[in-house]
């Protein structure tokens, strides 16, 4: 809290990381884990800690992902426990962040990129949208780099 107190604008890019846990399920799709942090740890409590931790009058941007208008999401079933339903909803932990942000009070901006690219930025037009509406492209994906860029832009 400390570091943060003094911040005139703070980002906040951390996100739970599925990754394959090398079992397959019974229609041989790779089964994915969460092994450096769960959803709810990474993307609800850490993101909240973090707004948290920053002063009130900081301004707060917050990468979340594309897809938080959707509750059936795809990606909420990476990580989930076939047999009782736990675990996963990332896209779920990060819109409760988002939304614990807007009510904070701070000043906030919320990127909602697409699907995460490492290739080059500032190559390809990026189309703006509300509510994971991208009229005038058919792409659903964005370098980092272009990510990075619209972040520190907000600020």
């Amino acid at each position: 809290k400390e570091a943060t107190q003094d911040c005139v604008a703070f980002c906040i890019g951390t996100s739970a990381k599925p990754s394959p846990t090398g079992e397959m399920n019974e229609e041989g799709r790779p089964i994915f884990g969460f092994p450096n942090g769960s959803p709810e740890q990474v993307d609800w409590f850490g993101q909240k800690n973090q707004i948290d931790a920053c002063g009130p009058d900081t301004h707060i941007v917050i990468c979340s992902t594309m897809g938080g208008t959707d509750p059936n999401h795809p990606l909420n079933n990476l990580g989930r426990n076939p047999v009782d339903g736990t675990g996963g909803n990332i896209v779920k932990w990060k819109r409760k962040a988002e939304v614990y942000l807007t009510k904070s009070g701070r000043p906030f901006t919320i990127v909602h990129p697409g699907g995460l690219l490492n290739e080059a930025g500032g190559e390809r037009e990026l189309v703006v949208g509300v509510d994971d509406e991208t009229e005038g492209t058919d792409s659903r994906t964005v370098p980092r780099q272009d990510v990075a860029e619209v972040m520190m832009q907000a600020v």
